[in-house]
């Protein structure tokens, strides 16, 4: 069994202050090594951390693998990005994480970023992004996982994009995608399900492959087996609070399209039905 190392990323008293630091003296083959590496992101920077962090450097494997995270208690709310750890970027080029394979980035919050995941020179291959919220990012793609097959984007909130939000190869299950700049989900292949995608400039759901089912958007788009299609603001808990949880009076509660941070309870804390 690999050993797990876990690094804390925070401003004071962690064991570095930025999660670039962390990669440059960190990265190595953990295959050879037999290792797993750990980041662990704290709410240190109430505007967010202007960080790039491509994973030059590390070779990594089916059980040697990386995980950026935040503890329990340094999350977003589910809703605002703000409350929790988050990426921020202040010059206009931040590329958060870039080029790894076997990564799983869960509980992260993005900012205004340009890209925050992309799968540059074939990167991100067999990668979980789960639990993320995007708010106000840019592309090409949001998350750009075109070329990046056998990985999984699942119940991440993409909020207010300025370009394509999530362009796919690989699962794309249980996500809440709002106001997208352009297209909401663009899919190239694989799985396809339990999204809701709203209020795109362009079309909600861009089907190019795959395999679709359950999904729902504002637009006559969702397509596969039983779609949900032309929904209403009504179907979110507080559209007009910036709450884009599903509101458990929705038909889409019950359907398992709740499946987004924050979403496996509705808002009194109560569990939510799935699908």
């Amino acid at each position: 069994m690999a050993t797990v190392l876990t690094f804390q990323i925070r401003a004071s008293g962690g064991d570095y202050t930025t999660l670039s630091a962390a990669i440059s003296a960190n990265a190595k083959n953990l295959v050879a090594a037999d290792e797993s590496h750990v980041f662990e992101m704290y709410n240190d920077w109430p505007l967010g951390l202007d960080d790039d962090t491509p994973f030059v450097g590390y070779t990594t494997g089916a059980t040697n693998t990386i995980t950026i995270t935040s503890p329990e208690s340094e999350r977003n709310d589910g809703v605002d990005v703000t409350t929790g750890f988050h990426f921020s970027d202040a010059s206009g080029i931040l590329r958060p994480i870039s080029t790894a394979n076997h990564v799983t980035v869960e509980y992260i919050g993005f900012k205004s970023c340009v890209t925050p995941l992309n799968r540059q020179n074939g990167g991100f291959k067999n990668a979980v992004i789960d639990s993320c919220i995007f708010d106000s990012c840019s592309g090409p793609g949001v998350i750009n996982f075109l070329g990046a097959p056998l990985g999984v984007i699942t119940r991440n909130l993409s909020i207010s994009s300025s370009s394509d939000s999530f362009l796919s190869v690989c699962e794309v299950v249980g996500n809440t995608i709002v106001n997208s700049g352009y297209r909401g989900i663009v899919s190239g292949g694989g799985v396809v399900t339990d999204n809701f995608v709203f209020g795109s400039s362009s079309v909600d759901i861009s089907n190019q492959g795959g395999t679709h089912s359950n999904n729902a958007t504002g637009d006559s788009t969702a397509s596969g087996v039983s779609p949900y299609k032309n929904r209403t603001t009504g179907d979110f808990a507080d559209y007009a609070a910036g709450d884009y949880r599903t509101s458990q009076n929705s038909a889409l509660a019950t359907a398992g399209l709740n499946g987004a941070i924050g979403y496996a309870t509705d808002a009194s804390g109560a569990s939510a039905p799935t699908g």
